[in-house]
């Protein structure tokens, strides 16, 4: 499980009103069943010219990701808990013994993401 922040909870919503009424936030074209992955990942190609004009690089839906844990590695965030955050598979060890779910540390730490990115978005994020 992973605690939301009340950006990422803003945001969710929004999508679920595109949706139009359908159970997925990202429904598939009958609304039946959740998109799926290669269709975004296929939308993301489709529009890197239109993104070059608008100043932004080349990247894919796993490039996502790796800004998030960079990101949450830059603001100080323990690796253990940026991985977890990520979903990242423990140690098989430490992943025997320790249970906990950390859900205090991951929201903070997803509290932190989404303060930086309403400070690099002048505002225009909600936390």
């Amino acid at each position: 499980m992973l605690p939301l922040s009340d950006w990422a909870v803003a945001e969710l919503k929004k999508l679920k009103v595109l949706a139009g009424g359908h159970r997925y936030v990202l429904p598939n074209s009958d609304g039946a069943a959740p998109i799926d992955p290669k269709y975004l990942t296929r939308s993301v190609a489709r529009c890197l010219k239109r993104f070059k004009r608008h100043g932004i690089a080349a990247f894919t839906l796993h490039d996502l990701g790796r800004t998030g844990r960079t990101g949450l590695g830059r603001l100080g965030v323990r690796v253990d808990i940026a991985e977890r955050v990520l979903n990242h598979t423990q140690e098989r060890m430490q992943a025997t013994y320790d249970v906990h779910e950390y859900m205090e540390e991951k929201r903070e730490a997803l509290c932190k993401w989404a303060q930086y990115l309403e400070l690099k978005c002048g505002g225009r994020v909600a936390t």
